[in-house]
């Protein structure tokens, strides 16, 4: 009886960590992609938003909201600006 009580005590504990592996991974999931979408804007780079014709700089695919009537906004960043 002694194996037997030591090998459901193994697959409880084994349980527990796997549970608590399962929520870590969504957490950090979860907070990365966060950080991502912050790190991937323009404003976090240094440039600006402005329409595609008025870039007089580099432009760059990181992300710009445009608004429904207003022209395709553009992340433009002066390379000398520093």
């Amino acid at each position: 009886m002694k194996k037997a009580d030591l090998s459901i005590n193994m697959v409880v504990v084994a349980a527990l960590a796997l549970g608590v592996l399962i929520v870590l991974f969504f957490i950090l999931t979860k907070s990365s992609g966060m950080f991502t979408q912050g790190a991937l804007t323009c404003d976090s780079k240094g440039g600006e938003c402005v329409p595609d014709k008025q870039c007089q700089y580099e432009k760059t695919t990181f992300s710009c909201e445009s608004k429904k009537n207003e022209e395709k906004l553009v992340c433009c960043i002066n390379p000398l600006k520093g």
